[in-house]
């Protein structure tokens, strides 16, 4: 029972999470010009320079892996609680690492 509610809160911590990075990306494309830095390495710099709308792939990948997490939890046959909960965790943690990789990539544009 305490997995179920865990489960519901870290479902919505990777909403959550979600919406902060899409709104962060809104904001940096609107004022951002046409041609904007998609890709940063520590060695080279910025390597892959491209149009602002392409920024959208980020959060949109977080939703991406959120949602088929979501799909395979209610598609399983099973009854175990631990496994709801680990894909709701791995959901939130890509969320919340796509928002730290917007953050830093905002530091570079």
């Amino acid at each position: 029972m305490q997995y179920k509610i865990l489960t519901k809160r870290t479902w919505g911590i990777a909403i959550v999470l979600f919406i902060i990075t899409l709104i962060a990306v809104y904001f940096k494309m609107r004022g951002a010009p046409d041609s904007v830095a998609l890709r940063y390495n520590v060695i080279i710099g910025v390597n892959e320079i491209g149009n602002k709308y392409e920024l959208l792939k980020i959060p949109l990948t977080g939703l991406l892996i959120g949602g088929v997490n979501y799909a395979l939890t209610r598609l399983q046959k099973f009854d175990q609680s631990l496994l709801p909960f680990l894909a709701a965790l791995v959901a939130a943690l890509v969320n919340a690492f796509l928002l730290i990789a917007v953050l830093f990539l905002f530091r570079v544009n």
